[in-house]
């Protein structure tokens, strides 16, 4: 099974939506209710399946495909499957959600959406974000109920569930659609796209605004509006992100990522680490290394 990113970006939060065709070869695997009766923080994990994930109470703080994200009661998230994921703080107190994993066919590609009519969408595909709040609860929480619950069924439980994934995916799609699908501007999602693949190079705005054909004030005024970021703090926590992935993942001593992530001074990487981390390169490697899985 190969997975490709389908890169399309929310201006808000810059999460992709990923699409998955429904109707072909998703394939619900299993799923159970996660509980706890304290704080918690999720394990270093990767999974062969895709994990999706509902929290009903608590709030969780994990870290996929390098970015943190805030997960709070209401919200759902993504695990891609084959990459590492992983908690980044304790929870503060106890959390509830509701897993499935399933696998799931090629991500295609979403970056027409956004630039025609709602008749362009397929209507046989479902489109997912990595995280993102539900505008209905109550109706995912009560599909995922029922998936589990036919968990204990003697008979026919596999050929039900299959059913209710399918339900699932096109309900929390509709509500994903809703809240997001307007919001889309196709030059600005090429322009972060272009950031997120060169980062590590030395681009000044005035080279983006010539690129993707913006005056150099007016994108200064909208990347702050649209992601609640300057252009330089972005391409900095682009690059932090890449070298907490080294840190916890690598050997590789403090002066060689911070070579590797755009750094020419060590010293200089430090004090960017810690304004942005709060804690110094080696306290994160302490605290975060890991153990990799199969």
């Amino acid at each position: 099974m190969q997975i490709q990113n389908s890169r399309l970006v929310n201006e808000d939060d810059k999460t992709e939506i990923l699409s998955f065709s429904i109707e072909k070869d998703i394939s619900f695997f299993e799923c159970g209710i996660m509980k706890t009766e304290k704080a918690w923080m999720h394990l270093p994990r990767k999974f062969k399946m895709w994990v999706l994930g509902i929290c009903t109470s608590g709030t969780m703080y994990m870290n996929i495909e390098g970015i943190e994200y805030r997960i709070m009661p209401g919200d759902f998230f993504l695990l891609p499957a084959i990459k590492l994921h992983y908690g980044t703080r304790m929870s503060g107190c106890a959390i509830s959600y509701y897993w499935i994993h399933f696998e799931a066919p090629d991500i295609e590609d979403m970056s027409h959406l956004g630039s025609g009519s709602d008749s362009d969408i397929p209507k046989d595909a479902a489109y997912l974000m990595l995280h993102s709040s539900l505008l209905d609860l109550d109706t995912v929480s009560m599909l995922c109920g029922q998936m589990y619950n036919i968990s204990f069924a003697q008979y026919y439980s596999n050929n039900i569930q299959q059913s209710l994934l399918k339900a699932l995916l096109y309900e929390i799609s509709n509500q994903t659609l809703q809240s997001h699908a307007h919001k889309f501007d196709q030059k600005f999602v090429k322009l972060l796209n272009y950031i997120q693949e060169n980062f590590l190079e030395k681009i000044s705005v005035d080279e983006l605004s010539d690129k993707f054909g913006y005056n150099k004030h007016y994108l200064c005024r909208i990347f702050k509006q649209r992601t609640g970021k300057t252009i330089t703090t972005y391409y900095t926590q682009l690059r932090v992100c890449l070298a907490c992935q080294q840190l916890s993942e690598t050997n590789y001593s403090v002066k060689r990522i911070a070579y590797e992530c755009g750094y020419e001074s060590e010293k200089y990487f430090m004090r960017i680490f810690k304004e942005h981390m709060g804690i110094t390169p080696s306290q994160y490697r302490n605290s975060h290394m890991i153990t990799m899985m199969d």
